[in-house]
């Protein structure tokens, strides 16, 4: 429904009166059975958490991170939130771009912590996290 009415989608009431209601809680139901619930944590809130979640691969294929085979980079790996910054520096995109600083939270793959404790994990923008 658009309140402001800047052009957005326009809720028309048909008239249908309780049938529709009744209608509309049914498929709401039936849609709940197709819905995953999220739940969404502030940065430092999912350290103390340790909030764990699947990395794909494909993000561990080139640089200091080191290189995967194929049919690693289609894995997914379970990482843990281990450390949260208001400020991180992450590099540019390409050579010469702009660093940016912005909330980030380093994540461990666990598979890793066992094989390297020092492992320096993989700092993830937060709003990439979720």
């Amino acid at each position: 429904m658009d309140a402001g009415g800047t052009g957005g989608a326009q809720r028309h009431d048909s008239g249908g009166g309780a049938g529709e209601s009744a209608g509309l809680t049914k498929m709401a139901a039936t849609m709940e059975r197709f819905v995953a619930v999220v739940k969404q944590y502030p940065g430092q809130q999912q350290v103390d958490l340790a909030v764990e979640i699947e990395v794909p691969g494909s993000w561990f294929g080139a640089g200091p991170m080191g290189s995967l085979t194929a049919t690693e980079q289609r894995e997914k790996y379970k990482a843990q939130a281990v450390e949260y910054a208001e400020v991180h520096e992450f590099p540019g995109a390409t050579k010469g771009a702009r660093k940016t600083r912005e909330k980030a939270i380093r994540f461990i793959c666990i598979t890793n912590a066992t094989a390297e404790p020092n492992s320096e994990g993989y700092w993830m923008k937060f709003s990439h996290v979720f």
